[in-house]
């Protein structure tokens, strides 16, 4: 039906610069109503003609505007706004991940479900991070070794970083956070 209708690419020519597609279909006066349909017979397996009326059924409806495509599945896009006051985005996407998306995956398991928006941005900055962490390790370990002339010695360095860092945080912290309190309370006030 779609070939007589809409027509099918017999060949293509190259003309100048551009290509120049061949279809093939039914003439314009025999493509301009649903009566048109109606009349279309459909030659059967054992090579007989039947109208397309005996073969199938056919209703009009309101087609789609257009399909949103995820690797070439077909996609429906949900959103939701969140008050902040009343709960937390996290909140609503763990009750949609334990209560909703089990339920309509057990209904309809052919459908695939992603959780998108905050949650997909947080994990994606935490994977980056993640990458970022393990490059910067690994080139600091090249710089170490460098110098130092031994892995191991750079392995024990880098280990010891983070020892070092809660050792110098905890007893400096509260000097920090007291120094920062005794600058910002110095600061003069603008009267508005």
């Amino acid at each position: 039906m779609r070939q007589r209708f809409f027509g099918e690419e017999s060949q293509w020519i190259q003309w100048k610069r551009d290509e120049v597609r061949v279809m093939v279909r039914y003439p314009r006066g025999d493509r301009r109503s649903l009566g048109d349909i109606e009349r279309v017979r459909i030659r059967t397996p054992s090579g007989s003609e039947v109208p397309c009326s005996t073969v199938a059924t056919g209703s009009i409806d309101q087609g789609l505007a257009s399909i949103t495509r995820v690797d070439r599945q077909g996609a429906i896009r949900v959103q939701l706004g969140v008050d902040r006051s009343v709960t937390a985005s996290g909140q609503v996407i763990d009750a949609l991940k334990v209560d909703f998306l089990p339920k309509l995956a057990s209904r309809y398991p052919d459908v695939t479900c992603y959780v998108e928006g905050d949650e997909a941005v947080y994990a994606e900055s935490l994977g980056g991070v993640a990458n970022g962490f393990a490059i910067i390790a690994i080139v600091m370990f090249g710089i170490l070794t460098i110098p130092l002339k031994s892995c191991w010695k750079a392995v024990i360095v880098l280990s010891s970083i983070p020892l070092a860092g809660v050792l110098f945080a905890t007893p400096v912290t509260p000097v920090l956070l007291l120094s920062l309190y005794l600058v910002v309370d110095d600061l003069p006030s603008v009267a508005s």
